[in-house]
């Protein structure tokens, strides 16, 4: 529906904020349900400046010390999505300095301290998710490299 738009966005535009506002009504109503999430996921991937205002939300209502007794997979797997593109957003403004991002040593520490919050959400991952636990850890080991790599 979206797509469809005779304007380019440049910001989240009402019609943008409508269907994240409605797709975190559902994640809040069932976080355990995983088409909300993929929904969301698409969202993010279109529409690059949603990133941040889901990423808000997610921190404020599943992040640490948010009372969530048991988290659900969905929102660890969304977050580690999340960490990734952030991290190519990041990598990409180190090495070409990008707009709106910060240019150089700023933007490697925020790819540092992404990494190494992905680093975590996979670990958990992989503690919580017994089906999945080597392609956790798989991932977690490529965050790692990369996390290395970013520290040379």
């Amino acid at each position: 529906m979206l797509r469809e738009r005779a304007a380019p966005l440049g910001s989240v535009d009402g019609d943008v904020q409508a269907e994240v506002d409605y797709v975190w009504a559902r994640v809040l109503l069932a976080p355990d349900n995983e088409s909300p999430w993929n929904f969301l996921r698409g969202l993010c991937r279109e529409y690059h400046h949603v990133r941040a205002v889901v990423r808000a939300k997610c921190l404020a209502e599943f992040g640490p010390g948010q009372g969530q007794d048991q988290q659900s997979a969905h929102v660890n797997v969304f977050a580690c999505d999340l960490y990734a593109h952030l991290c190519e957003q990041a990598a990409a403004a180190a090495s070409a300095g990008s707009e709106g991002l910060e240019r150089g040593a700023g933007a490697a520490d925020e790819r540092r301290r992404l990494l190494l919050e992905a680093v975590a959400s996979f670990d958990t991952l992989a503690a919580e998710d017994a089906i999945r636990t080597k392609y956790w850890r798989k991932r977690g080991a490529t965050a790692t490299a990369a996390l290395n790599a970013a520290q040379e």
